[in-house]
């Protein structure tokens, strides 16, 4: 006698079944008239002298509580708040492979590539996920997480981890000078980060009207140019590594 094939492909079994000498036939083990085919996992079987008839569900679905019920499928769990090495393992029970997830930083000004996880997959924290946790794992389903380096999340996806890299970021106010005014005189600033002879205005300024500061990102148009910061000194604005950037020097 054959041996059971439940939880086994359907081309699998009927192969495994002909071979042992029994006429196979199959059908839809769920709601529904789509004729199964060989990657369909056998759910139900029923084995008669030299014959055996399987009822299987699509591959990747779940076998329904009895013969002809409604199909279902894994959902997604959730993840947020794990390691990425156990929410890939986690997403894996369910049908995502690995290479089916992608990464991405939870901050604007930090940046996360497939590589870096990989190569610390416990120094990475998962703090959003999509899909979101319960949705149907069909065939074909891919999965982003969001992540950042350690413990800390932010309560948002899009933020900065340096408030200062933000374009709208507003610099506090300068704490006001002691003693007497700087009296008249004539020519320019002194030296490159000097604040000699200084007017007290900010040549370039953002859309909301404040002073550039060193490490915020500047625009293309301002590439090569300098200016002022609200403490006095100058600024200049340079393409770096990590982009277009504000710097002393």
């Amino acid at each position: 006698m054959i041996s059971s094939q439940k939880g086994e492909a359907l081309e699998a079994a009927r192969e495994a079944a002909e071979d042992a000498g029994y006429n196979v036939t199959a059908h839809n083990a769920n709601k529904g008239d789509a004729e199964p085919s060989g990657k369909w996992k056998v759910c139900f079987e029923e084995i008669g002298y030299g014959t055996v008839d399987y009822g299987a569900v699509r591959e990747g679905a779940l076998c329904p509580e009895k013969d002809g019920g409604p199909l279902a499928w894994p959902r997604i769990p959730d993840v947020t708040g794990k390691v990425y090495a156990m929410a890939v393992k986690a997403l894996a029970e369910v049908g995502i492979d690995e290479d089916d997830i992608d990464v991405e930083s939870a901050y604007k000004d930090v940046s996360v590539s497939a590589a870096d996880v990989e190569g610390d997959a416990d120094g990475y924290k998962v703090c959003f996920q999509s899909p979101s946790a319960g949705k149907d794992v069909k065939p074909a389903t891919e999965a982003k997480l969001t992540l950042v380096e350690g413990d800390s999340c932010p309560s948002g996806k899009g933020t900065y981890k340096d408030r200062k890299n933000d374009p709208d970021y507003t610099p506090p106010p300068p704490p006001a000078a002691s003693g007497s005014s700087s009296t008249g005189g004539s020519g320019s600033s002194g030296g490159s980060g000097g604040t000699a002879q200084w007017n007290g205005q900010c040549e370039l300024t953002s859309p909301a009207g404040n002073c550039y500061q060193a490490g915020q990102f500047c625009a293309n148009k301002h590439l090569g140019m300098q200016t002022h910061n609200s403490a006095g000194r100058i600024i200049y604005c340079k393409q770096r590594a990590d982009g277009q950037r504000w710097n002393y020097s």
